[in-house]
């Protein structure tokens, strides 16, 4: 969810500048800004998933299934749906 929030408003954010037509180094500025933003975003949202996967495939917190036994694509589902 919070990838697909920093996606969103990294386009938004591109479109803004585009439409408001500034000057091109106005843009590339302000593009290095918005690319570190997204990068900023991007990192805290792989964090957490990594500590959802961590969390989910460690045998001794019950995964919501009932199964401690998850595989890794199951255990990124989990992540990835909360």
């Amino acid at each position: 969810m919070k990838l697909r929030t920093c996606a969103v408003a990294l386009i938004a954010l591109l479109s803004a500048f585009l439409l408001i037509g500034c000057s091109a180094r106005s843009i590339d500025s302000s593009l290095d800004v918005a690319e570190d933003i997204v990068e900023q975003h991007l990192d805290v949202a792989e964090n957490a998933v990594e500590q959802a996967i961590d969390q989910a495939v460690t045998p001794n917190s019950p995964s919501p299934a009932g199964n401690a036994n998850l595989t890794r694509e199951e255990a990124e589902t989990i992540a990835l749906t909360h």
